[in-house]
């Protein structure tokens, strides 16, 4: 994962990962998908998909 961390655009990349593992073992998959869309919600300011 290291490796590809150092290879990809994405800076945030291993981040995201543990995120992703940390939000789904505590809140599970209803959790996570909700997180998801906060954060799409968030960075991309399309607030349409807090609606779903």
């Amino acid at each position: 994962m290291y490796q590809k961390q150092l290879r990809t655009p994405k800076p945030w990349y291993l981040q995201e990962i543990l995120a992703e593992e940390v939000t789904l073992l505590v809140h599970g998959e209803a959790g996570l998908s909700s997180a998801k869309r906060t954060t799409d919600a968030l960075f991309n300011k399309d607030v349409e998909v807090l609606a779903e």
